[in-house]
């Protein structure tokens, strides 16, 4: 503490100030799950392929390892048929979406030039197994949302395996719950993510070219929850009162710094 003549104590950190601002203004602007929650990928592929006839299709894999909550991006380009081809795919997790709930987000783009005597494909694919420090028996809650934007005549597929079905329209959400000793049975170690974006052409397809940019979002809480969830901003992009709270308390440090 340092001694100002004629004002109160402040600490020489502007820390407790800022935190007094937060107080003031509402209380604490962030809080966390009552639980935690781990990702650990077997593997985040971008795969191009195409005839045989074209040459060994390609593939660029992550490989296995353990989301930290940083976004990783995995792509894959070729020229193949007189055309260009491209996947790329970014995922992010595990995140505290909304202050409450464990989350996780895939999103990308994959282009498919136009129509040629051959066909061409592209994927972009993750696969891994959710772990949370809860009792096996607890019953966990998932909400899940999509988005597909695409062209008809790539021919674009979207699937997430056994974990819940999807519909091939543009979007959609999926809310569901499970328990992790239920997949302990089928010798799965926790509840597997495996979301799955294709587009493609076929052989003499006659199309424009066209891309397709995909996002596959779901979060998980101990107690019911909606797709609702994800209609706030999410993942670590701060709420518009979260800037509203600092800029508040950086004004009042500038406004005690000036008058020191």
């Amino acid at each position: 503490m340092k001694t100002i003549p004629g004002r109160a104590f402040l600490p020489s950190s502007p820390f407790p100030l800022i935190a007094a601002c937060f107080w003031l203004l509402g209380g604490p602007v962030s809080s966390a799950p009552i639980f935690t929650a781990g990702l650990n990928n077997s593997s985040l592929v971008a795969r191009l392929d195409w005839s045989s006839d074209l040459g060994v299709d390609l593939v660029n894999d992550a490989g296995a390892f353990a989301a930290n909550g940083s976004p990783q991006t995995v792509s894959a380009s070729a020229f193949r048929d007189g055309r260009t081809i491209s996947a790329s795919i970014t995922q992010t997790a595990p995140y505290v979406l909304n202050n409450q709930y464990w989350a996780a987000d895939w999103t990308g783009l994959l282009n498919i030039p136009a129509g040629g005597f051959y066909g061409l494909g592209a994927t972009a694919s993750a696969s891994g197994n959710w772990s949370f420090s809860v009792s096996p028996a607890t019953t966990m809650y998932y909400a899940a949302i999509w988005s597909i934007n695409a062209p008809a005549a790539i021919h674009p597929g979207f699937d997430v395996a056994s974990v819940h079905p999807v519909a091939p329209q543009a979007g959609g959400s999926a809310l569901g719950s499970f328990k992790q000793q239920d997949w302990f049975s089928f010798g799965i170690p926790g509840f597997p993510s495996r979301p799955t974006f294709i587009a493609e052409t076929w052989s003499l397809d006659q199309n424009p070219p066209g891309s397709m940019l995909f996002s596959y979002r779901i979060a998980f809480s101990t107690t019911p929850i909606g797709a609702d969830v994800f209609d706030p901003p999410a993942g670590n992009v701060p709420e518009p009162t979260t800037y509203l709270l600092s800029a508040a308390g950086l004004a009042v440090l500038a406004v005690l710094r000036g008058r020191r």
